[in-house]
């Protein structure tokens, strides 16, 4: 029988451990910072957000909703551990000075061998679900869920008949990969959708600059109008990372990650591009770090560009609800096309 406590049972000691953390970590550096002081109630916020976009999506059955608020609440349980080891979020830092190559693989630990004791207070007896559980926060942090490379549509019919137990029992592990898959899917885009919403609220503001030497990459611009990730290790590693690469990184998480179509329509009807921008437009600082206005070209242009593709990623998802790897190649297409002629 799996068992999982009320919300209330396991937000609690979400808060009791995320607490003492932050005790420790302003007793060991004196102050807290505002991006590791945020976690606590970006933990809450994930917990409804990834709910609430689990019960929309349409794919699961009652029974899923908990265990969705579950990983929502913990998915960055090992952003405290890492903070407080290493006196900074970066994940590059964990792997060298922890050796853990990122927070969810920390966190996946820290639930699993030295603080399980954690993972019992969350889930009190032996449960089938710590398996899932522990597996989403682990990977939570991969590019494209490398680990479970299911595509989304293979997957979103297959838990509307079975419960989570009756998955959990099932002995085929490919059932359970594709359960994992599918709710990492969901997760890493309410994580997404969350960090564009803390830009806008003015939560956490990413600096954007006039100085011509942070200017955005044409490479990094390359992968922008493509839809594809990325990579921030191979510029800094190279030093060529700079706050304008940062910006469009962000921005370019509307086309690349999402896959459910509401997020992206919610964002569109609720004006978030233009909020982001302005939001950019605040936080602009020329080379001495004085306010200035967005020049750099690149980003200019993305503002249009990212408007229009996700317009058409919302027009060329088959269903209405998804947005499938052949619906976002075509709105990368038509997107390239229709920019051209603004």
């Amino acid at each position: 029988m799996i068992y999982l406590p009320p919300k209330e049972v396991f937000q609690k000691q979400y808060e009791r451990y995320a607490t003492k953390y932050l005790h420790l970590i302003k007793g060991k550096y004196g102050m807290l910072s505002r991006d590791i002081e945020i976690k606590l109630p970006h933990g809450i916020s994930m917990m409804n957000a990834v709910e609430g976009a689990t019960r929309e999506s349409g794919f699961f059955n009652e029974s899923y909703y908990l265990s969705a608020a579950l990983e929502g609440c913990f998915h960055d349980i090992g952003r405290f551990l890492q903070y407080y080891a290493t006196g900074t979020l970066k994940d590059a830092d964990s792997e060298k000075i922890i050796h853990y190559k990122d927070h969810g693989n920390l966190g996946k630990r820290i639930l699993l061998t030295n603080h399980q004791e954690l993972l019992r207070e969350i889930l009190p007896i032996p449960s089938s679900y710590d398996k899932v559980f522990t597996e989403v926060i682990g990977e939570h942090t991969t590019i494209r869920n490398r680990n479970y490379q299911i595509p989304i549509t293979e997957l979103t019919n297959l838990f509307q008949e079975y419960s989570l137990e009756e998955i959990l029992k099932a002995k085929d592990q490919n059932l359970k990969n594709q359960l994992i898959a599918l709710k990492l899917a969901i997760l890493q885009e309410m994580d997404c959708l969350e960090l564009l919403q803390n830009i806008i609220s003015g939560a956490w503001i990413p600096v954007v600059s006039s100085d011509p030497s942070q200017f955005a990459d044409a490479e990094v611009w390359d992968d922008f109008i493509n839809f594809r990730y990325i990579h921030i290790k191979k510029y800094r590693l190279q030093d060529r990372w700079t706050a304008n690469n940062g910006f469009l990184l962000r921005y370019g998480l509307l086309m690349r990650q999402m896959s459910l179509v509401c997020t992206l329509k919610e964002f569109e009807h609720s004006k978030g591009f233009d909020k982001i921008w302005k939001r950019a437009g605040e936080n602009t600082v020329d080379e001495e770090g004085y306010p200035s206005s967005i020049n750099d070209p690149y980003l200019l242009k993305a503002q249009e560009y990212v408007q229009l593709a996700v317009q058409n990623l919302i027009k060329t998802s088959p269903d209405g609800v998804l947005i499938t790897p052949e619906s976002r190649e075509k709105a990368k297409v038509l997107t390239k096309q229709e920019w051209g002629k603004l």
